[in-house]
């Protein structure tokens, strides 16, 4: 099936767990798409997924997405070579916000997503100063939701 197929299905469906599988399906896609450096494909549709996900109130699906678009912003600048502060900082808030979430709620990172952060921090730690990004972790750590995916929704 093809990704506007599994769209069509979700659209269709008003099962729950169905539900929850294709929007975590989705976030996962956009997973892959960083892990290619395909990194517009992966900003569109972990904007759909964030959307999806906030639908259906499925805030642990939101935080994931939120780290994807945090390595967006990241990864992306290094690709292309570019060091734009803005991307950077956001990326170090987003990534404060999910490790104050991760830590409110006992959850840990999987391999492939502890991968991917610890990516991201390694561009952050390589393009700003140490005390720059503890403090814009702390800055992101103190943020709710709403003010994590604003942020996130100007990458």
């Amino acid at each position: 099936k093809t990704y506007d197929d599994v769209i069509a299905r979700f659209e269709g469906s008003s099962d729950p767990a169905l539900r929850k599988q294709v929007v975590t399906a989705v976030v996962n896609s956009v997973r892959y798409f960083v892990t290619l450096t395909r990194y517009d494909e992966a900003r569109a549709r972990a904007r759909e997924g964030l959307s999806l996900a906030r639908n259906l109130r499925l805030d642990d699906l939101v935080a994931w997405t939120l780290q994807h678009l945090a390595a967006v912003a990241a990864l992306r600048v290094q690709d292309k070579g570019e060091r734009r502060s803005q991307d950077l900082a956001r990326a170090a808030r987003i990534a404060g916000f999910i490790d104050a979430r991760l830590a409110a709620t006992g959850t840990q990172r999987q391999y492939t997503d502890q991968q991917e952060y610890d990516r991201v921090l390694a561009v952050l730690h390589d393009t700003i100063s140490a005390d720059e990004v503890v403090n814009l972790m702390a800055a992101g750590a103190a943020m709710t939701q709403c003010q994590a995916i604003e942020e996130a929704l100007a990458i």
